[in-house]
């Protein structure tokens, strides 16, 4: 899918200061804003997580917080954070869309493991020969 447009022609009348007038067909072009798609992610503390936006336009550029490019980056935050992603159409006229997206991070709670309370334990079961 290219940049969407929608074009209208309309005639532009010009008239100078003697009275001579000109009719000349301009023809304007709106380009419709791309629709970004994001999605928010979920990591453990000191994992990574793939960060993916979508334009559905072949060609468009991704600039994302921090200094990344490109429409998938993998970040690695220590807290939770947000990133922004400027997404731009190709070609002259390509239009660009702002989201963000947020990295929930979640600490490694420890396990504690507890012994195991064996006074409930026959300790004269005999084993089979």
């Amino acid at each position: 899918m290219g940049v969407l447009t929608n074009s209208i022609t309309i005639p532009v009348t010009v008239t100078d200061g003697l009275g001579c007038s000109v009719v000349k067909n301009a023809t304007v072009t709106v380009n419709q804003k791309p629709k970004l798609i994001l999605n928010d992610e979920v990591i453990c503390l000191g994992a990574s997580a793939p960060l993916t936006a979508d334009i559905s336009t072949p060609g468009s550029t991704y600039t994302w917080s921090g200094g990344l490019n490109g429409s998938t980056v993998n970040v690695s935050p220590t807290t939770t954070t947000q990133y922004t992603v400027t997404a731009t159409q190709p070609g002259p006229g390509g239009c660009s869309v702002v989201g963000n997206t947020t990295v929930f991070v979640k600490d490694k709670s420890p396990v504690k493991i507890s012994p195991i309370d064996n006074s409930g334990v026959c300790s004269n079961i005999n084993s089979p020969d």
